[in-house]
């Protein structure tokens, strides 16, 4: 038998967006609910740049993250929309940015979207696309391939005036 003091107990808390407070945890056999609420209090206009600290609504999003010890985790983050202040600005309402957690309009995490690319990277994406299966991620490799392209797509627009050739 191990003995632990509170100061050896890992905290959940520690893996998500340290202006989110967790909620509620659910879990069952396959599966692992984790239940976020988003703690912003300011968020800065993705058009002009100017800070608000203006609610307009809350939304909620489901998000699949990383397995833990085989079981599927979903993350229900609640959220906020803000409303712009600066009255020269046509961008009227705008989602809150948890510090690259996620994008928008994405169904996974970021961290979970960066090791389905390098598993694809290192296999092929039908290949990769069952090895998540198989440790809890459910997703395909269509979805894969999407991730892929969208991430070689921001890699195109950057300019470049040296090119590398191997031996």
């Amino acid at each position: 038998m191990i003995s632990c003091s509170t100061a050896d107990i890992l905290h959940l808390s520690s893996f998500y967006p340290k202006d989110s407070k967790i909620v509620k945890i659910v879990e069952d056999n396959n599966q692992v609910n984790i239940y976020l609420k988003s703690q912003t209090h300011v968020q800065i206009c993705p058009k002009c740049g100017h800070d608000s600290n203006k609610y307009h609504s809350t939304y909620r999003r489901k998000l699949q993250d990383l397995p833990i010890f085989g079981k599927s985790v979903y993350i229900y983050l609640t959220g906020y929309q803000y409303q712009c202040e600066n009255d020269d600005c046509d961008q009227s309402v705008f989602y809150e940015d948890l510090n690259g957690f996620t994008g928008h309009y994405k169904r996974m995490t970021r961290r979970l979207e960066d090791f389905l690319v390098t598993l694809a990277l290192n296999t092929i994406c039908e290949g990769a696309a069952r090895i998540a299966k198989l440790i809890g991620i459910k997703t395909s490799g269509d979805t894969i391939i999407r991730i892929l392209l969208e991430r070689a797509s921001h890699v195109n627009k950057m300019n470049t005036d040296f090119i590398g050739v191997d031996d």
